[in-house]
């Protein structure tokens, strides 16, 4: 949580896959994580996380961060996907995949409430999942 907020960016693994840019579905990047770390089990996951960071994911949007005490921040994100190796919040972790984004001072289980959870198909142990509805937020108020 202290890099994302000192850094105001968001990251996901698997960079050993290189950028995400250069594949074209879901398939081909857990293709790659498959290649690349063949012990990891959420490699279904993990394909469909960077594909959802990297195309579906757009400025505006927010995320609810979730961390050891559970849901801990919302970010709202400010610009475009990036592969970025020299930054990364762990060192020697591969986070490469990145965006920047804002604190917003949301209340996260507020938000997750509002927004109905979790979309019916995600797995809880996804990296990123998708809420089962839109909201509007309007002046650091669910509307």
């Amino acid at each position: 949580m202290l890099w994302i907020r000192k850094q105001s960016r968001i990251a996901l693994g698997w960079g050993q896959i290189g950028t995400a840019a250069q594949y074209h579905s879901t398939e081909e990047i857990t293709a790659a994580i498959r290649d690349n770390y063949p012990t990891l089990r959420n490699r279904t996951c993990g394909g469909k996380a960077l594909w959802h960071f990297q195309h579906t994911m757009q400025k505006g949007d927010f995320v609810i961060i979730t961390g050891p005490k559970g849901k801990e921040l919302v970010v709202e994100v400010t610009g475009p996907y990036y592969f970025e190796q020299d930054n990364v919040p762990v060192a020697g972790d591969d986070y490469w995949h990145q965006r920047n984004v804002n604190m917003t001072g949301l209340d996260p289980n507020t938000v997750w409430q509002a927004a109905g959870g979790r979309e019916l198909g995600n797995s809880p142990y996804c990296a990123l999942v998708r809420c089962a509805q839109s909201i509007q937020i309007e002046n650091g108020e669910t509307i």
